[in-house]
């Protein structure tokens, strides 16, 4: 059977979430497709000026007659059995009209816009990478949209390993000659970008490291020629979602 070719056009729907974009419902020509921004300057005989944009989201339509079909909305937090807050959003429409714009709404704000082609009846896709939550329960909403209509749904995320995982700190001065070495090691989980040492509270040593979430982790100080004595130490793993500190470890001197 033969397809009637897509016509761009532009979002009917004045129901836009994000305050600085909205839609028109004139006709566009082809090519125009995404968001556009339109400026206006005005000029009063005092010579004031005012300047006002807008955006304009113009989409390819298939003509649908009917709102777009509902779609399963995902997440791929905690697959690799950590909720760090990086994760992926899905949006899987698996039959039935299709949407022309995809728009994703965290916790009420729009954080994200796609152009989609439609192709009803056939499935669809859409996804869009979240990065860098802190600890907490955000709730996703995402819209489907056609000439016809708009179709919601939502899908909640925990995140809860946001700050680097458990930091064991360890020496190996066993024969108390003041020459050893403090090794802090995170074995598996959340790793950190940032690497503190301290000895009986003040900061010694500090190092960049680079994250691989969820591999292991090490980080170490060697320290020479300490003076007699008994020396407590802690070791800190930091990135941008908090820390994690290890268990303070005694080292003595003779």
């Amino acid at each position: 059977m033969e397809r009637t070719p897509q016509t761009p056009r532009t979002d009917p729907l004045r129901q836009a979430r994000a305050p600085n974009q909205k839609t028109l419902s004139r006709h566009s020509s082809e090519g125009l497709a995404g968001i556009h921004t339109l400026s206006v300057t005005a000029v009063n005989h005092d010579g004031a000026v005012a300047h006002e944009s807008v955006q304009v989201l113009v989409y390819a339509d298939e003509g649908a007659t009917e709102a777009p079909a509902r779609g399963v909305l995902s997440s791929d937090s905690g697959w690799d059995g950590i909720h760090d807050g990086d994760f992926t959003i899905s949006m899987n429409l698996w039959h039935g009209v299709n949407g022309s714009v995809f728009r994703l709404y965290e916790d009420g704000e729009l954080i994200a816009t796609k152009l989609l082609t439609a192709d009803s009846p056939n499935a669809q896709i859409a996804t869009v990478d979240v990065t860098g939550k802190q600890n907490g329960t955000y709730v996703y909403t995402g819209e489907l949209i056609n000439a016809a209509g708009v179709t919601s749904t939502t899908t909640k995320v925990k995140v809860k390993d946001a700050a680097p995982a458990k930091v064991v700190l360890s020496h190996d001065n066993h024969d108390k000659d003041g020459n050893y070495t403090l090794t802090s090691n995170l074995w598996w989980g959340t790793n950190g970008t940032h690497y503190e040492l301290y000895e009986d509270g003040e900061l010694i040593d500090e190092q960049t490291l680079v994250a691989a979430t969820p591999n292991a982790q090490t980080a170490s100080t060697y320290i020479a020629a300490q003076e007699p004595g008994t020396y407590r130490y802690v070791s800190v793993f930091t990135n941008p979602a908090g820390e994690s500190t290890s268990k303070e470890v005694k080292v003595t001197v003779r």
